[in-house]
């Protein structure tokens, strides 16, 4: 699960931070002004995500326009827009119980 600091955590504490994005291998949003605006993820866990995309765009391709099927797309896209409304909601939490 994703963890969240506030920039000025990042200032104070940038090398445990990475530490523990790199350690634990989850993402962490970086908090400004009481909205996640950055996420810092391990560049290998990026990486595979995006090997992984590429795989699903693949096999999910039409083979005659080369563009993905329209299944394909609307699934990707509700699931994007799916996880994004989660983390939103648990940055708010968590930044209202730090407040």
């Amino acid at each position: 699960m994703a963890t969240t600091c506030t920039v000025e955590e990042l200032k104070a504490h940038p090398e445990a931070i990475l530490d523990e994005v790199r350690s634990t291998r989850t993402p962490t949003y970086i908090d400004q002004k009481g909205t996640a605006s950055v996420l810092l993820l391990d560049a290998d866990v990026y990486l595979t995500q995006v090997q992984a995309l590429n795989e699903f765009m693949r096999i999910y391709t039409d083979d005659t326009s080369g563009r993905p099927t329209d299944l394909a797309m609307q699934a990707a896209i509700a699931a994007a827009e799916e996880e994004a409304k989660a983390k939103k909601k648990e940055t708010a939490k968590k930044t209202k119980k730090k407040a």
